[in-house]
């Protein structure tokens, strides 16, 4: 606002007096976070750390800021491109999970501040699992079918229950056998904990001699159980 003021006399003679005044915005001291979440998704134990990521800050006020540089307990902080931002200014840095964390959920909020008492957030989440494991049982682990003579009629099917104990899903390999009727397994697919069964017996028509036999379950990631079978035919 620049004004010429005139102070005029009765004899056609003045001064001058040249004014001027300037009104400026109210400073503002905003600064934002791109992007403003981070997910590194899920590892298992033993991992090796994720890739750093980068964060950008942007300083959305009219008024130039100082940044403080972040810092975390689960996560590595890069240091801070630059911590004083001009209006329209940028800086930025990385942030990565730390190796060796314990299996769970490391979800944090990381929060970048100014000399203002004005702050941007980034929402990180990154999980550890524990290391996957395809174990399975048995129950029973064993069937004895006791002794029948020649001619017998095939003894009563009896079930087996196989378990995953494991903490990760496995496929199992239907099974089958020489001288036992094996049933189609109730389920391939066990999730951990789940369980699948079906049923053996003896076969018809087997010679007079011992049939004991191992059978065995097997996963998709090399582990089995086994269930020992035992049946007699005699004259």
């Amino acid at each position: 606002h620049n004004e010429t003021l005139t102070v005029s006399t009765n004899h056609s003679t003045s001064a001058t007096v040249e004014l001027s005044f300037t009104v400026t915005a109210a400073p503002t001291y905003t600064i934002t976070a791109n992007p403003t979440s981070k997910n590194f998704g899920s590892l298992a134990v033993g991992y090796s750390a994720p890739a750093a990521q980068t964060v950008t800050i942007t300083n959305t006020g009219n008024s130039s800021v100082t940044l403080t540089q972040p810092s975390s307990t689960n996560y590595t902080i890069g240091a801070l491109s630059t911590t004083t931002l001009a209006a329209g200014g940028t800086a930025t840095f990385t942030v990565a999970p730390k190796a060796g964390l314990a299996v769970g959920a490391h979800n944090e909020t990381l929060t970048v501040s100014t000399n203002h008492s004005t702050s941007a957030t980034v929402a990180l989440s990154f999980a550890v699992t524990a290391v996957p494991t395809y174990t399975i049982t048995a129950n029973p682990t064993s069937k004895n079918f006791g002794s029948l003579t020649v001619g017998y009629s095939a003894p009563a099917a009896q079930t087996v229950t196989i378990t995953n104990t494991g903490n990760s899903s496995v496929t199992l390999t239907q099974l089958s056998s020489t001288n036992y009727t094996i049933g189609t397994l109730s389920t391939t697919a066990l999730a951990a904990n789940g369980t699948a069964t079906f049923t053996v017996t003896p076969k018809t028509d087997l010679a007079v001699g011992n049939y004991n036999e191992t059978l065995t379950v097997s996963t998709d990631h090399s582990t089995s159980a086994t269930v020992a079978l035992s049946f007699a035919v005699t004259a």
